[in-house]
């Protein structure tokens, strides 16, 4: 079993996780990302093979080292929030819609998003954050559903924080090395 540490603090870190070992690993090895508060997984933010999850960390990565993703408008504060605003107010079609959020992406699933991007300060920040689970699917049962604006009046990232441009690199270096690996 290969895990591949990113850690953010001391108290904060992403586990990639794939079940073959180094030896073994492709680009086709079942992978999962998961954020770990204090030794204790909090999310599941990716599940799919190597490849699908380790490159899109680096390619995002390399752009917030090379300035390519800064949010200039100060709307755009909170990515997280503003994502599941514009989620839900997305036409059924969803045609002519343009998604801009694309360019933060580093992974999603039916219950968290995490982004990586540069503030109005050029700072490097990672954003880790619920989904509407109803954005995409209907409730099994309507019991257990709540409504968008309650979830969205409660909402609160899972973790929001600055993290340094000499860590970055370092995530996108070892990014770079295992990506190597499986080139072989």
């Amino acid at each position: 079993m290969v895990d591949i540490e990113f850690r953010i603090d001391n108290d904060n870190q992403i586990i990639i996780r794939c079940r073959d070992d180094v030896n073994n690993l492709s680009r086709f090895s079942e992978a999962s990302a998961y954020f770990v508060h204090k030794n204790q997984v909090i999310s599941l933010l990716a599940n799919d093979v190597f490849i699908e999850v380790i490159s899109p960390l680096n390619n995002t990565l390399l752009k917030a080292i090379e300035e390519e993703i800064i949010i200039t408008n100060s709307v755009f504060s909170d990515v997280g929030y503003k994502w599941n605003n514009w989620a839900y107010n997305l036409p059924e079609e969803g045609e002519g819609e343009e998604y801009i959020f694309n360019e933060f992406w580093v992974w999603s699933t039916k219950e968290t998003g995490t982004w990586l991007y540069r503030n109005n300060d050029r700072e490097i920040v990672i954003e880790i954050c619920p989904i509407y689970k109803w954005h995409f699917e209907e409730p099994d049962n309507e019991i257990d559903c709540v409504s968008f604006e309650e979830f969205i009046k409660y909402y609160k990232a899972v973790l929001q924080k600055k993290i340094d441009i000499d860590l970055v690199k370092a995530w996108q270096n070892e990014c770079q090395k295992y990506l190597q690996i499986i080139s072989k």
